[in-house]
């Protein structure tokens, strides 16, 4: 993720005319943009789900445990 951020800045930056900013301006960019990161949001509370789950046992009590752990995880990597 981070080249991927690299590339945007440096894209964004030194563009002449300022064609990237025009383009990532545009809705189906933007669009692509939102799902994009929040399919990676849904990433990272599955990982953080399976991290918890893996290391307490399943039962009843620890599945919420689960699940805050899963969420805090996604919510603390977001950028």
């Amino acid at each position: 993720m981070t080249y991927a951020r690299a590339v945007s800045r440096y894209a964004l930056n030194y563009a002449p005319f300022g064609v990237a900013y025009r383009v990532c301006n545009m809705l189906p960019c933007k669009l692509l943009v939102v799902s994009v990161r929040e399919l990676y949001r849904a990433h990272q509370i599955h990982a953080g789900f399976v991290y918890a789950s893996a290391k307490f046992d399943c039962t009843a009590a620890t599945a919420l445990y689960s699940v805050v752990v899963g969420s805090y995880s996604s919510a603390s990597s977001s950028s």
